[in-house]
């Protein structure tokens, strides 16, 4: 004669409220699913209790080698299968097997304070029809390496439909980039489990975000946006919470012949709280632009790394030391136009157009319409008796509006035609900052700027 174990939930119309584990040498006493039933005495496992059982809509499983009811068994035996006599989905005698669970909805990850500790909440949506299901919650860390399985890094079980895990800084660290999964199972048949369902990756840090990887040598500002996912940290005082970040743009093997290959709008971003929420998985956002620079080089498309120095933050065990993820930027090689003034002068234009002016004065050349940048050129005679000519003797060049940028000038219209030397002279509002380089070639006949 079997023994039968029943397993009484909360639910289940007893004389205590402690769940317990109960034994039956009774046959032929159970009732059908949903009927009452006055049963035998039975006999606690825990003490030498006689309790009377009274039992309203139970569940039970059958310990008989180690098997337990559910969608693909039916107490030790195999389902039927179409095909073999019986059909899909069927237990031998008749029986039907219980169907699982709907699968709980997407689950979305986020991060949110709480006190000055950052949490990750896994969320998704209960499609139980009576919330008579509870969720098996389980977070995953992806591998730093590719091809390399993801770490599991916790999994529990939940009566609510989410989770959340500490952003500690030692089991899960900034830079980090995370999963949740998620299945349902019937309360009184736990082992009936619905199917899982598993979140988009969440990276837990700061983003750098080019609005472009690839630009021309065309001088444009091109957008770079700072991003953090996570919020940030407050100072142990009250005041408000954000960091300071340093950028750096380092351009492949950049020398003082090839030079960089872009600038930054600022070295300096400042990410400060939004106030409320994360929103759209942003919790701080911070905006610099990066422009290309014209060289005239054909360096074939250098790349240069845009990159922020280890965070120092005293207040944040968090924070603190942690390095954002670099970005890369590649400047391809724009073709260069020219245009030309020589002689008595004639002028080609950038189109191929030729013109002569033999007029005397001060003529503005070429002016950017994309830039703050003008060129203009001085006209002197040079000339004789016979036939008259003007030719230029000095020329300007500003890089810069609003009074400053550089100003570069060759100048040789200061005394007469053929006595007079070139004087170049470089005007800086801003030394550092100065992107100006001069070569001279030909035993300096030729200057280029």
């Amino acid at each position: 004669m079997g023994l039968i174990l029943f397993k009484v939930f909360p639910f289940v119309l007893l004389l205590f409220s402690k769940e317990m584990q109960f034994q039956t040498d009774v046959e032929g006493f159970l009732p059908s699913v949903g009927e009452g039933f006055s049963g035998p005495v039975v006999r606690s496992q825990e003490d030498d209790m006689k309790l009377p059982l009274t039992i309203q809509n139970y569940s039970f499983s059958v310990n008989a080698k180690s098997a337990r009811a559910g969608p693909t068994d039916c107490g030790g035996k195999a389902l039927g299968a179409a095909g073999r006599g019986g059909q899909e989905g069927s237990c031998p005698g008749g029986l039907t097997a219980r169907p699982p669970p709907p699968p709980p909805g997407v689950p979305a990850v986020w991060a949110e304070l709480s006190g000055n500790a950052v949490f990750l909440r896994c969320s998704f949506q209960d499609r139980s029809a009576n919330g008579s299901v509870g969720f098996t919650v389980s977070w995953h860390r992806r591998s730093p390496r590719d091809g390399q399985p993801r770490e599991e890094l916790r999994t529990e079980t939940s009566l609510h439909a989410s989770s959340s895990i500490e952003l500690d800084g030692l089991n899960l660290r900034l830079g980090d980039t995370i999963y949740c999964s998620s299945s349902s199972f019937f309360l009184d048949s736990p082992d009936v489990l619905g199917p899982t369902v598993e979140s988009q990756e969440f990276f837990a840090g700061i983003r750098l975000r080019p609005a472009v990887s690839s630009v021309p040598e065309d001088g444009r500002d091109y957008g770079l946006s700072v991003e953090s996912t996570v919020p940030l940290p407050c100072a142990p005082q009250p005041g408000p919470c954000g960091l300071v970040l340093q950028l750096s743009a380092q351009t492949q093997e950049a020398n003082e012949v090839l030079g960089p290959d872009l600038v930054l709008s600022s070295c300096l971003v400042e990410l400060g709280a939004q106030g409320g929420p994360c929103r759209s998985g942003v919790c701080s956002r911070a905006l610099v632009t990066f422009t290309p620079i014209t060289d005239f080089v054909r360096d074939a498309g250098r790349s240069t790394q845009i990159s922020v120095r280890p965070i120092d933050s005293k207040h944040s065990f968090l924070w603190n030391g942690y390095t954002p993820e670099p970005v890369q930027v590649t400047v391809e090689d724009e073709p260069p136009a020219y245009c030309y003034v020589a002689t008595d002068p004639h002028v080609i234009t950038f189109d191929g157009s030729l013109y002569d002016n033999d007029q005397i004065g001060t003529f503005l050349l070429y002016r950017s319409l994309r830039r703050p940048l003008e060129v203009h050129v001085r006209q002197w005679e040079c000339g004789s008796v016979v036939q008259a000519a003007s030719c230029v003797c000095g020329v300007v060049a500003r890089d810069g509006g609003d009074g400053g940028g550089d100003v570069i000038a060759l100048d040789m219209c200061d005394g007469e035609m053929g006595e007079t030397q070139p004087r170049l002279t470089v005007k800086n509002r801003h030394l550092g900052r100065s992107g100006v380089r001069i070569t001279q070639s030909y035993q300096g006949r030729k200057v280029t700027l």
